[in-house]
């Protein structure tokens, strides 16, 4: 599965990772939040936890590559809400795919 994010970055994702046990665990995990209160800080916790797990099965790299470009379009930070963004967009691309 490959795409890019609007910020530029290209991913080449193999479909056998959208069927790994972790990523299907933790896209189940972050359905279940879905209906959590967005401003409690556990809830904002248990998002990032589950992306960051998400980022580290889908790609190949373990996302290196990922936080590379997005640190370079930062200027050398890694700022959470763009990396949440991205990711987001990632997976969209991926269920558009899919569907």
């Amino acid at each position: 599965m490959k795409g890019k994010t609007t910020s530029g970055f290209e991913f080449d994702i193999p479909d056998d990772s959208l069927k790994d046990w972790d990523v299907v665990r933790n896209l189940s995990a972050l359905e279940g939040i879905a209906n959590e209160d967005e401003n409690d800080p556990t809830t904002l916790a248990h998002l990032i936890n589950i992306l960051s797990n998400i980022e580290i099965a889908l790609f190949k790299d373990g996302g290196r590559a990922f936080e590379k470009h997005l640190r370079k379009e930062n200027d050398g930070k890694l700022p959470t809400d763009k990396v949440l963004v991205e990711l987001i967009e990632v997976l969209k691309s991926c269920k558009a795919k899919n569907s």
